[in-house]
């Protein structure tokens, strides 16, 4: 099976080399944000209404200061890319960032798969 990539830990990696911290909030708590978008011919489908949509709720959950949305496209269109994804989804999850404290927000997590 062809390996695949991901976006995680501010870089594009191997998607089986992608990992949070135990005491990320997304995993201690359930802090945090998704959206799941359809990729048909190599195009993310209604990009901006999803994007509209995970910024609006990154910003009432107080995640909203974790990437540009010039960045998110970026990284999109790279991993749509290198995974070769015609037709596919694409997930995008926005957490609570690593919290030694298990409760304090941090500075977000961002991933992003597709497959």
């Amino acid at each position: 099976m062809n390996e695949t990539y991901c976006y995680t830990n501010q870089q594009i990696l191997k998607t089986s080399d992608g990992s949070l911290p135990i005491s990320d909030l997304g995993i201690q708590r359930g802090y945090g944000i998704f959206d799941f978008f359809r990729v048909h011919h190599k195009k993310a489908l209604f990009l901006e209404d999803h994007l509209d949509r995970l910024f609006h709720s990154a910003k009432i959950m107080r995640l909203d200061e974790c990437i540009t949305r010039d960045r998110l496209h970026s990284i999109i269109e790279e991993l749509i890319s290198l995974n070769n994804l015609g037709h596919s989804g694409m997930r995008i999850i926005v957490t609570g960032g690593d919290a030694g404290d298990g409760y304090t927000i941090q500075k977000p997590s961002i991933i992003v798969t597709g497959k």
